[in-house]
């Protein structure tokens, strides 16, 4: 499964592994989202995390399974053989990686992370629309744009603490940044945790451009760009953002 937090170029990173052969469906979005899960997750981010939380199951548990597994099916429905390794590609799926993970033990988690600060100025940043699950009274109170980067701190943080923990060898975080400086070696890096054939394609390397809004934080000045890097100053260290 490939996930981050939205507008964290997850899109490069499906096209590479499709390009080595990965099934990742074909109802898919203009961002190579799988469209099939979309809606759902949407749908069960807020009460499966208000349950979790307090230590408890959503209330509609089965109907959430339920409904997953009719997803799903739909997602595989163009699966050319029962055999065939298959994947999917959704930035929804960072709120729900303990219940995907509980649907499939065996996942392996490919977890694109980007400069939290990137996202402070950020139109239509649609993870927002959950702050009051995951920040406090504190967080909530701040300006938009430490708000929406207090957010990316506490949803990257949460997976990564998660996916250390739970899936061991079966979980990958790479930086777009990293990818855009050094996409031979990155890509690389990539293929042989998707267990496909690790030299890198021209066609891969293509598809790794640098986006003009990399780096766009610092346009805010000196004085937000410090609010923004205090806020989100634990991830920033944890992904190797700032010493």
């Amino acid at each position: 499964m490939i996930t981050g937090v939205p507008g964290s170029g997850t899109r490069v990173f499906l096209r590479v592994v499709r390009h080595g052969g990965r099934f990742m469906g074909t109802n898919l979005n203009e961002e190579g989202d799988a469209r099939v899960f979309g809606r759902w997750a949407r749908d069960w981010i807020a009460p499966y995390w208000r349950a979790r939380l307090r230590g408890e199951l959503p209330v509609g548990h089965e109907e959430m399974v339920r409904q997953y597994r009719s997803e799903l099916e739909r997602h595989l429905a163009d699966l050319p053989d029962p055999s065939t390794p298959w994947g999917w590609k959704q930035p929804r799926a960072l709120f729900l990686v303990p219940f995907l993970h509980a649907m499939h033990p065996d996942m392996k988690l490919l977890h694109v992370v980007r400069d939290g600060r990137d996202f402070a100025n950020k139109t239509g940043f649609g993870p927002i629309r959950f702050d009051h699950v995951f920040l406090d009274a504190a967080g909530l109170a701040e300006p938009r744009p430490v708000r929406t980067t207090l957010l990316w701190r506490e949803l990257t943080a949460m997976v990564d603490d998660y996916a250390a923990h739970e899936l061991r060898g079966r979980y990958l975080a790479v930086r777009l940044e990293a990818l855009v400086k050094s996409p031979a070696p990155t890509i690389r890096r990539i293929l042989e945790f998707a267990e496909l054939p690790p030299d890198p394609t021209p066609a891969m390397l293509a598809e790794v451009t640098r986006p003009a809004t990399l780096g766009r934080w610092r346009e805010l000045g000196p004085e937000i760009g410090e609010a923004l890097t205090r806020a989100a100053d634990p991830s920033l260290r944890r992904f190797g953002y700032v010493t």
